[in-house]
C-alpha cells in the first residue's frame, strides 16, 4: 500500500508539472495561479501545495522537469560541430527540433517567456542558462576547434562571433515563436547568417 501511495504521489506531481508547463507557456508564468493548475488537472490548490511550496519553487521544478525530459530526440543541442559547415548544419537542425516537436516549442516558449531578471526567479535562472546559452558554448566551442586547425584566421576573436552566431540564432527562434505567418524561410537567414559570418573570418 505504501508503494502504491508513492507511486501514486509521483504520478500526481508529474501530472501538476506538466499542466504547469502547459499553463506557464500558454497564459504566461505571472498570471498563471495555482487555481489554475490546480483546475487544470481536477486537484484542489491545497493538493497543488502539497507538493510545491511556491510558485518559484514550482517553476524551478518545472524547469529541472524540462531538462529531464529533453533526452535523445528531444535534446535541442546533442552533438558538437567540428567543422563550420557541421555548425550550419546543426543551427538548421537544432531550429527544426525546437519548432517541429510540440513539447520542444512548448518548453522553449515558457522559458523565454520570462522575466529572469526577477528576485523571485534567481533561484531557477541557472537552469534557464544551460538552454539559452547552449548554442553560444557549442558555438565557440566549434570555432575553436576550427581556427585551431588554421581554417579560421588567428586574428580573429572566435568569442565576438559565437557570440554574434548564437544570439542571432536565439533571437531568430524568438520570431519563429512568436509569429505565426512568416515571409522567409529560417534555413535561408541561417545561410546567410554563417555566409557573412564565413567571409569575415575564414582562411
Amino acid at each position: 500500500m505504501a508503494r502504491k501511495t508513492k507511486e501514486d504521489a509521483a504520478k500526481t506531481r508529474r501530472k501538476i508539472l506538466k499542466a504547469a508547463l502547459d499553463l506557464f507557456s500558454k497564459k504566461g508564468y505571472d498570471k498563471t495561479t495555482f487555481e489554475d493548475i490546480a483546475a487544470r488537472i481536477k486537484l484542489s490548490k491545497g493538493a497543488v501545495y502539497w507538493h510545491f511550496s511556491s510558485k518559484p519553487e514550482l517553476l524551478r521544478q518545472v524547469v529541472i522537469y524540462v531538462f529531464d525530459e529533453a533526452t535523445g530526440d528531444q535534446m535541442i543541442i546533442n552533438s558538437q560541430p567540428e567543422t563550420f559547415e557541421e555548425l550550419r548544419s546543426g543551427l538548421k537542425e537544432w531550429m527544426a527540433r525546437v519548432l517541429t516537436k510540440p513539447q520542444n516549442r512548448k518548453n522553449v516558449r515558457m522559458l523565454i517567456s520570462l522575466d529572469w531578471t526577477r528576485p523571485a526567479l534567481k533561484d531557477v535562472a541557472d537552469q534557464f542558462k544551460k538552454l539559452d546559452n547552449s548554442v553560444v558554448k557549442v558555438t565557440k566551442v566549434a570555432l575553436t576547434r576550427i581556427q585551431e586547425r588554421g581554417e579560421i584566421r588567428s586574428d580573429v576573436d572566435v568569442q565576438t562571433f559565437a557570440y554574434t552566431i548564437g544570439l542571432t540564432w536565439i533571437g531568430m527562434l524568438h520570431c519563429q515563436l512568436s509569429v505565426e505567418e512568416k515571409e522567409y524561410e529560417v534555413n535561408d537567414i541561417i545561410d546567410c547568417l554563417m555566409d557573412s559570418v564565413g567571409k569575415n573570418i575564414l582562411v
